[in-house]
């Protein structure tokens, strides 16, 4: 299963498959996405989610 993530406000679309985090499909997708550890610890990729519900991994 895959998710459509839809970057605002600039309307940048990529697919995040099931078990994979947003950075590193944005990443992934050469996408430039607001990182500094590459995993989440350092909160740099924090965002907000406006609609939709999150998967259960």
């Amino acid at each position: 299963m895959s998710y459509i993530v839809t970057l605002q406000p600039n309307n940048i679309q990529f697919e995040v498959q099931n078990g994979q985090t947003i950075l590193e499909a944005a990443l992934n997708s050469n996408i430039p996405f607001p990182n500094r550890c590459q995993v989440g610890a350092c909160a740099a990729c924090l965002c907000r989610k406006l609609e939709g519900k999150s998967a259960t991994i």
